[in-house]
């Protein structure tokens, strides 16, 4: 079974499948993106439920990353949370 994340990549975020990235966006991302495809697809069916808590849990972890800018996750989130689809 081969990894499809960019079946459904553009489907979550605003990153297109048929184009070349330099960087790609997923460099700093992968964990996080794994994650997030992962919670979201459910036999090759976006969870739209669990989209928007995901949307809502990054959101609040960006909250929380600006009080605490020591995380170096914040750029992470912030570039996440900007290019998700909802």
């Amino acid at each position: 079974m081969g990894i499809k994340y960019w079946q459904f990549i553009p489907l979550l975020f605003e990153w297109s499948s048929d184009r070349d990235y330099d960087p790609c966006p997923l460099r700093d991302n992968y964990q996080l993106v794994r994650n997030i495809l992962a919670a979201c697809i459910n036999n090759e069916v976006i969870d739209q439920r669990v989209m928007i808590v995901m949307a809502a849990i990054i959101n609040a972890m960006l909250l929380a990353g600006e009080r605490a800018r020591s995380n170096s996750l914040t750029g992470s989130f912030m570039y996440i949370s900007m290019t998700m689809r909802m």
